[in-house]
């Protein structure tokens, strides 16, 4: 992906369609503060704030460890730092051996542009830049190697592509998404950046975009369950890869499905079903095993919160007991760090400034 193409506006033609705000609730956002493809074109304003140096994102490795060293559960623990305040449904990224958080809710239904600098080894967390406009409810992948987010909303959804540069300390406005997009999910993958589900203001969308290293935008086939508030997970290399979302919210009730989006034919399928529907949940892939984390029963306050960490056995399409988290928690972000999946921030359903680091163990 070429750094043209992630400074650009994203346009594409012949979309297929098919946020809310804190504590759950399903409407629209409040906030105080093989199918068709197209041509990427244009270019956006930037905007940079003087802060400490981050280190440079990069995407990681896949590596694919033979069946018999996967994990089979995780070790959940609580790390030792906080946010600088309560944060849920924000972004995170891996940069280097930092992580880089991006947007967010804080309490009082406020949305931040703010991008943190999490020094993991020295616990130590900075504001490092600010991006263009407050949002969450965004989705969050690495385009290009470029820590980048995808719509979100705050008093309406908005369908803004923005990106925070670490090597340069810059944020700028990279584009658009085809419409206004909140509450979908992302996930770098070795094809590009892949955006799936999400909700304009008035519907749950069934989209699938792909942004390619080609400088375009594919639109796959859409999903047979439109969904909001997937978790989100990759699993395979190759010609093998998927991209899978567990669970989210349907029709404004949380949904058991696992629908796998195959990246070679660009079809979509339901593959599986969850034990018991879930939104707002967590997926992460450690050492080539795919876990699904916490989560809740509804999109609604008051709704049950989960804090079981399921395994997902992508060849069986069956899930078992993984573990458990410190605490239940739904709508944080999350991002790997060598061999570890952090949890940051999120909703328990209290919205809370701590973050859990899951290790594999065999």
């Amino acid at each position: 992906m070429t750094l043209a193409l992630v400074a650009a506006t994203l346009v594409v033609g012949g979309c297929s369609g098919g946020g809310s705000s804190g504590s759950h609730s399903s409407g629209s956002h409040s906030s105080g503060n093989g199918a068709s493809s197209a041509a990427v074109t244009g270019t956006g304003p930037s905007t940079a704030e003087a802060r400490p140096s981050s280190p440079a994102a990069t995407t990681p490795p896949t590596v694919a460890p033979s069946a018999s060293h996967r994990p089979a559960t995780v070790n959940a623990s609580v790390a030792p730092f906080r946010l600088p305040a309560t944060l849920s449904r924000a972004v995170a990224y891996p940069a280097g051996t930092h992580l880089l958080l991006a947007t967010g809710l804080h309490d009082g239904e406020r949305s931040t542009n703010a991008v943190l600098d999490i020094d993991v080894a020295g616990q130590r967390v900075t504001v490092a830049g600010r991006l263009p406009e407050a949002v969450h409810d965004a989705a969050g992948a690495l385009l290009g190697g470029i820590p980048t987010t995808f719509g979100g909303g705050a008093a309406t959804e908005v369908a803004t592509v923005q990106q925070y540069v670490p090597a340069q300390r810059t944020a700028r406005t990279a584009g658009a998404l085809p419409v206004p997009t909140s509450d979908a999910v992302a996930a770098s993958t070795s094809a590009g950046v892949v955006v799936a589900g999400g909700y304009d203001g008035s519907r749950t969308l069934p989209q699938v975009l792909l942004l390619t290293a080609s400088d375009r935008i594919r639109t796959l086939s859409p999903l047979p369950v439109p969904v909001r508030y997937p978790a989100v997970a990759v699993t395979g290399s190759g010609s093998g890869e998927r991209v899978l979302l567990f669970g989210g919210e349907s029709g404004g009730v949380a949904t058991t499905a696992v629908q796998e989006i195959d990246l070679a034919s660009g079809s979509v399928r339901v593959v599986a079903r969850l034990p018991a529907a879930r939104t707002q949940a967590m997926g992460v892939s450690l050492d080539g095993t795919v876990f699904v984390a916490g989560g809740a029963a509804a999109g609604t306050s008051g709704a049950r919160v989960f804090d079981d960490v399921l395994r997902y056995d992508p060849a069986a399409h069956t899930f078992s007991n993984a573990g458990r988290l410190p605490y239940p928690t739904s709508d944080a972000a999350v991002a790997v760090l060598g061999a570890r999946g952090y949890l940051v921030g999120g909703e328990t359903p209290a919205r809370t400034d701590r973050t859990i680091v899951l290790d594999p163990a065999s």
